[in-house]
């Protein structure tokens, strides 16, 4: 999945360097179509990082509850 994510980025990143440094138009569509991807990969990012935290604070409720 992380290969997929870096990938799809890496191609966006440069469309979008595309558009901005030789003045090419994006559509409506496009347009909306690009912040589908980076909305996507927000939202994927965001949920992998809550539950990392949640990770991490079952592993500290564990440590706390062994030292007792």
């Amino acid at each position: 999945m992380l290969l997929v994510t870096v990938t799809v980025t890496r191609k966006m990143f440069t469309m979008m360097l595309s558009v901005v440094a030789f003045g090419h138009r994006l559509s409506s569509m496009q347009v909306l179509g690009v912040g589908l991807v980076f909305g996507g990969i927000g939202t994927e990012a965001a949920i992998a990082r809550r539950e990392k935290i949640a990770k991490e604070e079952a592993k500290r409720a564990v440590k706390l509850a062994k030292a007792q």
